[in-house]
């Protein structure tokens, strides 16, 4: 249990000390503790470790944004983000790879009253149980097992574990749902689009490949600058409001609705860099990865 004192010992990073002293050690200990009951006794050191590693400043920049990057769940709607702010987030966007070059999303923003508009129309239609249908599937229904234990872990930690809600509960689980339909208090939130013929009727694959490639760099791009993000497939459920809501010169009819991203500045003043919002455990690298076509000597070198 104390062998992950040096480490911390041993950090000079102002913001690691700071997450110490504002007692939020307490939630790293209590991840410790649940993970110690699991079946696999060395595997809450290296989850603690490597929590704490995210936040020792000692990696590049780049991978300590990567490592760090997480979704806000509560955004301060009362700070705006500048438009030019918004803009240098998606300018990254063009150096994106994609298939082909064929760079086939399609962002929309919205903001102020249309940003208010889309959350009044989605909302009213979440209380009154219609909860819509997003025009493609998500993820499968019947997931390998490594993808399900993922999902699982994921639902037990966000839902009872950070919020208190029971497994049962199903009243509890979705009063937590809804602050989807209020975009988390984000002060923007972008519509990513793409080509609905070819990517729903003709089952072109690759654009969602392409689509997963800009949505992770713009929620990169808004960590870079300490802002919040958070993606939202349940967006994609109201693609029909969107559509009543946003002109079609904006948003034409031969788009299919992605997902929402929400974007803004975390609530409370916190840095997103330094200071993580809920942060569900992850797979390890050796359950998705496999070194059986390298060389023997490369591998064992570490």
């Amino acid at each position: 249990f104390f062998s992950v004192a040096p480490f911390v010992a041993m950090s000079h990073d102002k913001a690691v000390l700071d997450y110490f002293r504002e007692k939020k050690i307490a939630k790293l200990m209590d991840d410790f503790v649940c993970e110690l009951l699991k079946a696999k006794p060395a595997e809450p050191y290296a989850f603690l470790e490597q929590r704490l590693a995210k936040m020792s400043g000692r990696q590049p920049a780049g991978l300590q944004l990567l490592a760090s990057r997480h979704c806000t769940h509560k955004f301060d709607p009362s700070r705006p983000v500048p438009r030019k702010v918004i803009h240098e987030i998606l300018d990254t966007t063009r150096t994106l790879p994609s298939s082909a070059n064929t760079q086939p999303w399609h962002i929309v923003v919205t903001q102020g009253a249309t940003r208010d508009r889309l959350c009044e129309k989605m909302l009213q239609k979440f209380d009154a149980g219609d909860d819509g249908k997003a025009q493609y599937e998500n993820r499968p229904k019947d997931m390998v097992d490594r993808m399900e234990k993922a999902v699982n872990d994921y639902g037990r930690q966000f839902y009872e574990e950070h919020f208190g809600v029971p497994r049962g509960d199903k009243a509890g689980r979705r009063e937590k749902y809804r602050p989807n339909y209020e975009f988390w208090g984000a002060p923007v939130h972008l519509i990513l689009c793409c080509p609905y013929e070819q990517s729903v009727e003709e089952g072109v694959n690759g654009i969602f490949l392409d689509m997963g490639t800009v949505l992770t760099a713009i929620c990169l791009a808004a960590h870079a600058h300490g802002l919040g993000a958070k993606p939202q497939f349940s967006v994609a459920k109201y693609h029909d409001v969107c559509r009543e809501v946003i002109s079609k010169a904006e948003l034409p009819d031969d788009m299919l609705v992605v997902c929402g991203l929400s974007i803004g500045w975390p609530a409370d003043g916190r840095d997103p860099r330094t200071q993580p919002d809920f942060f569900p455990t992850r797979l390890s690298v050796d359950e998705t990865t496999r070194w059986a076509c390298c060389d023997p000597q490369w591998v064992a070198a570490g």
